[in-house]
């Protein structure tokens, strides 16, 4: 779809070239947007970069993962194997619960710093094998990550 802007005739090039370009990239940018819809990709990565419009601030980002966890209280023993998680609220483990986290991805989904944290009280146990990640999702915001007295954290 091309669209012709009339304005002087000095720079009339320079804003026909700049409408046609700009007009590709809208369309490029919804047919990106709608085909990564269907894959649960945000589209606002999209927008970003090519329409060069800043996403809405303190939005949640979408990701695909294998689980989504809200507020999680472990009080006894979970492990967790070969997963991407998102972690939207806190995720505690608390006296006497374990948990085993291998070869899992692990992300944070803040949109403030400090909105999340992960926690090991006393006498809870927090286990890190393989190649397991524990990351902000979005690493413009922090999480807290607390590690009390008398827990197990390895």
């Amino acid at each position: 779809m091309k669209q012709t802007v009339r304005i002087r005739k000095t720079s009339k090039k320079a804003i026909l070239l700049t409408a046609v370009l700009l007009t590709t990239m809208i369309t490029i940018a919804a047919v990106t947007a709608t085909q990564n819809q269907k894959q649960n990709i945000n589209p606002l990565i999209y927008q970003t970069i090519l329409l060069g419009t800043n996403p809405p601030t303190n939005q949640p980002i979408l990701a695909k993962a294998d689980e989504t966890w809200n507020d999680t209280i472990i009080s006894t023993t979970n492990t967790t194997i070969n997963k991407e998680i998102i972690l939207n609220g806190n995720l505690t483990i608390a006296d006497g619960g374990i948990l085993t986290l291998t070869n899992v991805t692990l992300r944070v989904n803040c949109t403030t710093n400090g909105e999340h944290r992960i926690e090991v009280q006393n006498n809870g146990t927090l286990y890190i094998n393989g190649s397991s990640i524990i990351t902000a999702l979005d690493p413009s915001y922090s999480f807290l990550f607390w590690v009390q007295s008398g827990s197990t954290f390895r």
